[in-house]
């Protein structure tokens, strides 16, 4: 597709880049390292497993996770709660 003074492709490269842009960030910014062995929120232990499969883990339960997460994307971070 012809645009202006761009070369074919450059509209594509662009959209890619910034893609790329965003999940380097957004990875920049998940959890890492040795992760909590009570949840910071509700004080419950975190099961061994989800310590394991989840670096850095913070939090006892996974709807929790999501909504922070989705949240934090937003921009509308809130505190939640584990139960």
């Amino acid at each position: 597709m012809a645009g202006g003074w761009s070369r074919d492709g450059a509209v594509q490269d662009q959209i890619d880049a910034s893609i790329d842009d965003a999940v380097k960030l957004a990875r920049s910014r998940l959890p890492n390292g040795e992760g909590l062995t009570h949840c910071q929120e509700c004080k419950a232990v975190i099961p061994d497993v989800r310590r394991k499969a989840i670096p850095g883990v913070r939090l006892s339960g996974p709807r929790p996770v999501i909504l922070r997460f989705a949240s934090w994307l937003t921009g509308t971070l809130k505190s939640s709660s584990c139960s």
